[in-house]
């Protein structure tokens, strides 16, 4: 999903708190500028057996995309778009 150091731990946060914990979180920083990574890295301290977090140079967004599948872990994969919450 697309999100911003303003939305990345309300973001985190209600995955983390699902119910089911048969997952993992993949995060991707496209070349971000603001405070995304610290933030990141923080909720990476945390929940180091859920959450990867991968730092990319500003690639194009469907290169960033392929690159989640390439990163998983799991099966089956689910992409959360970030108009969804």
């Amino acid at each position: 999903m697309n999100v911003y150091e303003k939305t990345i731990s309300y973001y985190l946060k209600s995955i983390l708190d699902q119910t089911s914990q048969d997952f993992e979180i993949i995060v991707i920083n496209d070349g971000s500028k603001d405070g995304f990574q610290k933030v990141g890295n923080s909720y990476l301290k945390r929940y180091p057996e859920k959450l990867r977090l991968y730092r990319l140079n500003n690639i194009r967004v469907g290169i960033t995309r392929n690159r989640r599948t390439y990163y998983a872990n799991t099966s089956p994969l689910v992409w959360e778009a970030s108009n969804v919450f």
